[in-house]
């Protein structure tokens, strides 16, 4: 049903990412030469393919500014097409092998799964995708905002681009999009592990752990964080890529590569420099304790720990960043405990790079409770919630993996004679990763976040042909804060009614805080403010309707359906 419904969205997203993987691919090897293995040339390009298809994205948006659609979709299949000699030079057959094959039946699964999610989502999750549909359709009409709010301006590129080139609607690219991101994330996971441990189970491992394991990167579609959750790609690029600036024969390469990665992705999302800016320095602070003597060596680690336990419990004591915890402990506690366990043996084989992932873990969780103070945003903090509750399951993931490499060796170690015992342990993790999904992994839209349902497409249809267009409706909103310093009067809409002004074009007002619509002093407001229509949603936080039908005289029902509903306003002189 999810591909019947996106059909041509789905086959045409899915080649032009498996188009920028294999450019990726072809470049990297150009670059690294026989340096990697099959495997992990697939891992480095699935992490890579947002590279081209951003460029190609790029330059055809310009060229639309420029020259209009019929021409930027001339360069873009010119693009397309230049490239092809490129794809087929060279040996093609270097990524056959079992291990390849292996992450790519894999791939196919993932992508299995994550379009599952289509078949209950009618439009983009949360109020956010409402916001990011604004920016790709003023794109595609000619419009390329570089400042203010189009602070995520790399997302809105490609989708306006591969909407506009293949005739789709964006609704479609926003959702296709996202679940093949989702799809694809976790073989990045594979090449760090690699190459760190040098064992293909351990790295088959995390890929499952990352896809699999945790409730996120998965819920970031479920509150409309596209950009954040492709900013997750050129993330894993450059984590990737840094493991090889320790490598003189290639340093000077990953370091360009790496700048390269942090550039886009700061284009993609722009908190992600603070990622960046954490993780170089929980580098240098691990780079600097394998300096120590013993004791402070091995104390550091402790302290690591009182520092973590110090912020998740200032993190539970915040109504605002609360969530970051019970989305964690509600979701994944079972895998919390089995990354738990693995990280004793992560400790003891890998030290280093499990002190360099702890300390980046507890800069992520500082960087939600630093202030800052920005001009045009007010008090913020460097990292709000959503994004480091989106994040953490990199460092938790890699701990995994890091874990099961521990767990190997230590198992040669004490059974050398038991030749089977380290493959019965490793299938009875990947079982239990499974397992764990099977009882807690959410593979459909997530019913907090599901804004419109199908009653809202149909009062959507029948707004756009019987009101005004310059009627002003007033939908349900609440107050909105992922930061623990944000002030209360920023708000968002809280249902359907979201939708209004980006499909229809119909100007909303957001429902003031004290609104009571049992106060007499509500529809003089409400007139002065000019609303002509309130909508009514599904959601928990929309208007009761029960109550405007009580009052039928100020606020007329001109459209029912059981989970949406339209009201006239009346008596306004």
């Amino acid at each position: 049903m999810a591909l019947q419904d996106h059909a041509m969205a789905v086959a045409c997203i899915v080649l032009m990412v498996f188009w920028g993987g294999w450019v990726s691919y072809k470049i990297l090897a150009a670059i690294f030469k026989d340096r990697f293995t099959g495997v992990e040339y697939l891992s480095l390009a699935s992490s890579a393919w947002l590279f081209p298809v951003f460029f190609w994205a790029f330059l055809v948006v310009l060229c639309a500014a420029l020259l209009g659609w019929n021409a930027a979709k001339a360069l873009a299949t010119i693009l397309i097409l230049a490239s092809v000699w490129f794809l087929f030079q060279g040996r093609p057959d270097v990524l056959f092998s079992f291990d390849s094959m292996l992450l790519a039946a894999f791939l196919v699964a993932s992508l299995g799964w994550s379009l599952a999610f289509l078949q209950k989502a009618l439009l983009p999750s949360y109020f956010d995708s409402a916001w990011h549909y604004s920016i790709i359709k003023q794109i595609q009409g000619g419009q390329v905002p570089l400042t203010g709010e189009y602070y995520h301006l790399g997302y809105h590129l490609v989708s306006a681009a591969l909407a506009s080139y293949f005739i789709v609607p964006v609704t479609d690219v926003m959702l296709v999009l996202g679940q093949v991101t989702l799809a694809i994330l976790p073989l990045t996971f594979f090449f760090p592990i690699r190459f760190l441990t040098r064992s293909n189970s351990a790295a088959f491992f995390v890929v499952l752990l990352a896809g699999l394991g945790f409730h996120m990167p998965s819920h970031l579609v479920d509150w409309g964080k596209y950009p954040a959750l492709l900013s997750l790609v050129s993330i894993q690029f450059v984590l990737n890529i840094l493991l090889l600036v320790r490598e003189k024969e290639f340093r000077r390469q990953a370091a360009w590569l790496a700048g390269l990665g942090m550039w886009l992705s700061f284009f993609m999302h722009t908190r992600s420099i603070i990622f960046f800016t954490s993780f170089l320095g929980a580098w240098l602070i691990a780079s600097a304790w394998n300096q120590f003597s013993s004791l402070p060596r091995y104390g550091t680690p402790g302290a690591l720990l009182l520092t973590l336990a110090a912020e998740l419990f200032n993190a539970n004591q915040s109504a605002v960043l609360q969530p970051l915890l019970t989305g964690y402990l509600r979701s994944d506690l079972w895998i919390l405990g089995l990354v738990l366990s693995l990280a004793v043996l992560a400790f003891k084989v890998y030290p280093r790079s499990f002190f360099l992932l702890l300390c980046f873990l507890a800069l992520l969780l500082l960087g939600m409770l630093i202030p800052v103070n920005l001009p045009a945003y007010g008090p913020l903090t460097l990292l709000d919630r959503p994004y480091v509750q989106g994040l953490i399951y990199i460092p938790l993931s890699l701990i995994g993996g890091l874990g099961h490499a521990g767990l190997i060796q230590e198992l040669c170690r004490f059974f050398p004679d038991w030749k089977r015992l380290p493959a019965f342990l490793g299938l009875l993790l990947w079982g239990f990763v499974l397992l764990n999904a099977n009882l807690h992994h959410e593979f459909h839209p997530s019913p907090c976040c599901q804004l419109a349902n199908r009653d809202d497409m149909a009062a959507y249809a029948w707004m756009d042909k019987n009101l005004p267009p310059h009627a002003r409706v007033l939908i349900a909103s609440s107050g909105l804060n992922v930061t623990s310093f944000e002030t209360s009067d920023a708000r968002t809409g809280v249902d359907g009614g979201i939708w209004l002004t980006p499909l229809i074009a119909r100007r909303t007002v957001l429902a003031w805080q004290a609104l009571d619509f049992d106060q007499s002093k509500t529809h003089p407001q409400l007139c002065r403010q000019g609303v002509d229509y309130l909508y009514v949603g599904s959601m928990p936080q929309s208007f009761d309707s029960a109550r405007l039908d009580l009052q039928q005289k100020l606020y007329q029902p001109v459209f029912s359906l059981p989970l949406a509903k339209v009201y006239r306003v009346t008596g306004c002189n």
